[in-house]
């Protein structure tokens, strides 16, 4: 790859955020949300994790069914449906239970983000009653062993805090936000989710505040979390300045893992956001350059019947891959690793991303007051 060319300095006038607060704690409302609705939708994990948490949590629903109520409740309101309530909204309506000063930040966010959800003062309190009443629904034994889980989490946690706010004073150096555009006064991290996999995340913001969930063992999780309330309002900034050819431009340069195995589909917005946080986050920290080719054909090439088996069964979404192209043995993998990867790991749009970045981090070299923001707004259009 070509090395990034000099650019002229680009003068920041606006405040840059400091690191923020951080703090362990856990958030019971979000941890009920995610049992109500495994029992409203079992299946709804592709991978279900293996865990004492989630094998009683799957034997209690087993034997005692959401009541008539909870399923007309969840219903009326398409909890997980296409066009009802989604998983962001309830997950945020879930961290106003017992706290009560973040409900005008709750509405707020859903004036300005999901302004389609009808009545969302009437599905909060119908939501709230739920998960209070799921609460008290709960045996003894399956609370005891959530707590003692969450509360082992959160020990650990805690005892590492100095390293979780070293991780995210390193994203704020880097990416330098403007306090007008990412004003983040405090990062409330939650103690891991049991019921999903090791990969999952959440991030959510109410206010200027950040709740992060990532699993306790994907530290770069958490990275990937906070990144969103950092890159998610520069790129609304930066869709303004985009013709519609650029945005269609972008779609077309996006993954397959992102527009199809992650159902994107052409949300150009969604595709730019994920690949500014993943290139970071796979890449940049990790002083890590795109897979080539040559590097895929090399890796494969290298591949033995043991590597193969293993990948095959960690990784879900190769089987799909494999079908679609008849592979069922590496020696077809291996005849057929060019045609593999142009139509799975090619990714043009992360080519762009990454050389974005270099140019980024060789403009901090010369200016170290400069920001993502600013270099975004004023140099990516000239990228695409």
């Amino acid at each position: 790859m070509k090395s990034p060319e000099g650019t002229p300095k680009i003068e920041t006038q606006q405040e840059t955020m400091k690191p923020p607060e951080v703090e362990i704690r856990e958030e019971k409302g979000p941890m009920l949300l995610s049992l109500l609705l495994k029992g409203h939708r079992p299946e709804r994990e592709e991978s279900e994790p293996e865990n004492e948490v989630t094998k009683k949590v799957v034997d209690f629903f087993e034997k005692n069914p959401l009541d008539g109520d909870s399923k007309e409740f969840l219903e009326e309101i398409g909890a997980l449906e296409d066009r009802g309530v989604d998983e962001e909204t309830l997950y945020n309506m879930s961290l106003t239970h017992g706290r009560p000063e973040r409900i005008d930040d709750l509405f707020d966010f859903i004036k300005k983000h999901k302004n389609e959800v009808a009545d969302p003062r009437k599905v909060r309190v119908g939501l709230i009653k739920e998960l209070n009443k799921l609460e008290k629904a709960l045996p003894k034994s399956l609370k005891k062993t959530i707590e003692e889980a969450t509360l082992k989490d959160i020990e650990s946690r805690k005892e590492n805090i100095d390293y979780t706010k070293k991780r995210i004073e390193d994203v704020t150096d880097f990416f330098k936000p403007k306090t007008a555009t990412s004003k983040i006064d405090k990062v409330t991290v939650m103690p891991t989710d049991f019921l999903f996999p090791k990969e999952s995340g959440k991030a959510f913001r109410l206010g200027n505040e950040v709740i992060l969930q990532s699993q306790i063992e994907n530290p770069k999780g958490l990275d990937y979390e906070f990144l969103h309330p950092v890159i998610n309002p520069i790129i609304e900034k930066l869709s303004s300045k985009l013709t519609e050819e650029q945005k269609e431009k972008i779609v077309k340069m996006g993954s397959h893992n992102l527009k199809v195995e992650q159902k994107y589909g052409n949300d150009y917005f969604r595709l730019l956001c994920e690949e500014f946080i993943r290139t970071y986050n796979e890449l940049i920290q990790d002083v890590k350059t795109p897979v080539t080719i040559e590097d895929f054909e090399k890796e494969i090439n290298e591949m033995d019947e043991v590597g193969f088996a293993e990948i095959l069964s960690q990784k879900e979404n190769l089987k799909n891959r494999f079908k679609k192209l008849d592979i069922s043995t590496l020696k077809d993998l291996k005849s057929k690793s060019r045609k593999f990867y142009n139509e799975f790991e090619k990714n043009d749009l992360r080519e762009i991303v990454f050389l974005f970045y270099q140019k980024y981090i060789h403009e901090r070299e010369e200016n170290e007051k400069v920001t993502f923001e600013d270099f975004v707004l004023e140099k990516f259009n000239e990228e695409i």
